[in-house]
């Protein structure tokens, strides 16, 4: 576990033991002969560096990107601004109720369509207030197909070296610019039955027909520790199958990702209009943009109804407070057609990247292949990481929607059971890959120093017990 040491430079003076305090913890967890170790300490205020370890050499930052792409959301747009979903038709609306032709739902990039915003109520609620809105206009039934519009975005739903393997996970939805529910369908399972039987699905929500959840959860006896159950998504049957083991009485409720998420929202908005009341002769149906085409899909000709998102400062809560992965890539559309770039993959990181380049951080070795952090191609030292975030203590109230959407140790996030001995002084992000563990944030000493704190441990799998450590060292070392 070779380490190459930067000297301190600047003029705040750190514990003179720190150093040595943070490589025990390091070497002492013995994590293997590929393990890498970096560690930057700043001062949000001058930039002065007060700790550095390999800070300059850049290493997966896994959800640690998440820092970069919020930041050029608030760069590009304000904290107020809210993206539209509009229902429309290609035909028109009769007199007697009737749209002589399709309702489409045309997607515009808010990926916190359902209950994510909503406290209580079901996770359709805000497709049932759109079946609310269409009765208050008059219309009792429609004559066409329900149509899930997702064009406002370019069909490309996965990121460079992101695992097939795991496309039934909640963490790998499909990115779309008409997404519901996280793109996911929760199933909650219950461990009633014998051991060695298989758990039961208590509820699935929304209920829908558009996709099959099905159990293979084996119940074990009661206090055995159990992992976190896999879903295996089968395209040709249409069914998200949950893996794994559950404890004897035990319940569990998890997210299965669904294709094709504007088919999935266009299904379950035809299941609740019909349910309210307002008959639909045709079926569901998905539209996307056409390949090559620069373009969304045209608009039809009469709006019915336009739905707001939340406020740009409130979607990239999930972001940085969750880590929600399809949230931030959906962020990372935005910046794209706000810097001029496609809405793909590639235009997000090249938004993103100017924006880096733009604020003139120092950016060797810096790489972007997606703006979540789920790519094991990323690539970003500590040192970027450190002069993003005194960037954005600089920036006003921008800035405090930043670091006060961030996770909060012992407290909220990925963090609500991580560093609880730093409560109230931690605020960060986490990041989590392979064999990646990265926490880059603001840490406040005992007496009331605010310090920007950067630990990345690379090729080293289960590493976050030792980033917690670190941080403890650090916690010790900056009185």
């Amino acid at each position: 576990m070779a380490l190459m040491m930067s000297a301190m430079v600047g003029t705040v003076r750190a514990d003179e033991n720190l150093e040595a305090r943070v490589l025990e913890v390091f070497q002492s967890a013995r994590l293997g002969e590929r393990a890498r170790l970096a560690v930057l300490v700043a001062d949000p205020h001058t930039g002065d560096t007060i700790l550095a370890i390999n800070a300059d050499v850049p290493m997966k930052p896994a959800s640690t990107t998440k820092l970069f792409t919020s930041a050029a959301m608030l760069h590009h747009y304000h904290p107020t601004h809210r993206f539209e979903t509009v229902l429309e038709t290609d035909g028109s609306l009769a007199a007697d109720g009737v749209v002589e032709g399709d309702l489409i739902v045309r997607g515009g990039g808010d990926a916190a369509l359902g209950p994510r915003f909503q406290e209580g109520g079901e996770v359709d609620d805000v497709l049932r207030k759109w079946a609310t809105e269409l009765k208050r206009l008059g219309v009792r039934a429609i004559q066409g197909d329900i149509v899930g519009d997702d064009s406002f975005f370019a069909d490309d739903r996965w990121g460079a070296g992101w695992y097939v393997d795991e496309r039934g996970e909640y963490y790998m939805a499909e990115i779309a610019a008409l997404s519901f529910n996280d793109n996911c369908i929760d199933a909650t399972f219950r461990a009633d039955g014998e051991v060695g039987t298989m758990a039961a699905i208590e509820k699935i929500a929304p209920q829908t027909t558009y996709w099959n959840i099905a159990s293979e959860l084996e119940i074990v006896p009661a206090g055995t520790s159990t992992a976190t159950p896999d879903f295996i998504r089968d395209e040709a049957t249409r069914m998200a199958t949950a893996r794994g083991k559950l404890a004897q009485g035990a319940s569990r409720t998890r997210w299965a990702a669904i294709p094709d998420p504007a088919l999935y929202t266009a299904w379950v908005f035809r299941e609740v209009l019909v349910a309210e009341g307002i008959a639909v002769s045709g079926g569901a149906r998905s539209r996307h943009r056409a390949e090559a085409s620069a373009a969304p899909n045209p608009p039809a000709r009469h709006l019915l109804y336009r739905h707001l998102s939340q406020p740009v400062a409130d979607l990239i809560v999930p972001v940085l407070n969750n880590s929600q992965n399809l949230h931030a890539e959906t962020l990372g559309r935005h910046i794209a057609l706000a810097a001029g770039h496609p809405p793909t993959f590639a235009g997000a990181c090249a938004g993103i990247t100017e924006h880096v380049q733009r604020l003139g951080l120092p950016a060797e070795g810096f790489v972007l292949r997606d703006a979540s952090g789920l790519s094991p191609h990323n690539r970003a030292s500590a040192r970027t990481l450190g002069a993003l975030l005194q960037n954005v203590d600089g920036q006003g109230y921008t800035g405090f929607l930043f670091k006060d959407a961030l996770d909060r140790a012992g407290e909220r996030g990925t963090m609500r059971s991580r560093l609880p001995e730093l409560r109230g002084r931690l605020r960060g992000k986490t990041g989590a890959l392979g064999d990646t563990s990265t926490l880059a944030g603001f840490l406040t000493s005992k007496s009331g120093t605010e310090r920007i704190a950067v630990v990345m441990i690379d090729g080293a799998s289960g590493a976050a017990g030792t980033v917690n450590r670190i941080f403890l060292a650090l916690d010790e070392g900056l009185e």
